[in-house]
């Protein structure tokens, strides 16, 4: 059956690649904070900084208006930052806790009234196995993710009873853009997950029966 799926962060990485796999079966319609390289995806797409509460709003009312559902949210979008806290700069730590959790816990926010009208629905928060881990020189990182993943724990059981499934996907490091647009270009991603690995198993989480939850999912390259 053909799905209603929203990918925010979908013009790159992990979620362009993740909207080309779902996109063969279902219609996609992908999220960013620049037109150009939204045009350039190929889907039907809008310009939407999660950050801000009411784009997300606006925009999540506009793709229910004109598909008249939504079936599935990926919650992709997010930044990194690296380095002692002390060295870590005020207006970058804002920023990566305002994407990496604000800006799941607000699309969730404007999505789940849609999906209790419908009395179904599929969340999926893309997290990192930096949810459930820690290291150091990585705590503001460590701390934004540790916040989704409690996040999703409690809204799988504030939502499941009313038929929305809410499921958290646990990545090792991925071959992305992301760390190089975050001041560190040449991190070795010699055994980092390929992106195509890591979409398959969003897309996994996606195909499942609309009656089953995959509560956690983690992956990670083998010698990683």
């Amino acid at each position: 059956m053909n799905k209603i799926i929203v990918i925010t962060g979908g013009s790159e990485g992990l979620g362009l690649e993740t909207a080309k796999l779902l996109s063969k079966e279902n219609t996609v319609i992908v999220l960013g904070r620049t037109e150009e390289t939204l045009r350039d995806s190929g889907f039907d797409y809008h310009v939407c900084d999660v950050t801000n509460p009411q784009q997300v709003e606006n925009t999540v009312a506009q793709i229910y208006e004109k598909y008249g559902k939504i079936d599935c949210l990926i919650n992709n979008a997010g930044t990194w930052i690296v380095g002692k806290l002390e060295d870590n700069d005020f207006a970058k730590i804002s920023q990566v806790i305002d994407i990496n959790v604000k800006g799941v816990i607000y699309m969730t926010k404007a999505v789940v009234p849609y999906m209790k009208k419908q009395k179904s629905g599929l969340i999926i928060n893309v997290d990192s196995t930096a949810g459930v881990n820690w290291k150091a020189d990585y705590s503001v990182y460590t701390a934004s993710k540790w916040a989704i993943t409690g996040f999703t724990k409690a809204m799988q059981s504030e939502l499941l009873p009313q038929g929305i499934r809410v499921q958290g996907f646990y990545p090792g490091t991925i071959q992305t853009g992301l760390f190089a647009k975050n001041g560190l270009p040449d991190k070795d991603l010699t055994n980092a997950l390929k992106v195509s690995t890591a979409a398959k198993a969003v897309k996994f989480m996606v195909d499942q029966d609309d009656d089953v939850v995959i509560m956690d999912l983690g992956i990670k390259h083998i010698y990683n």
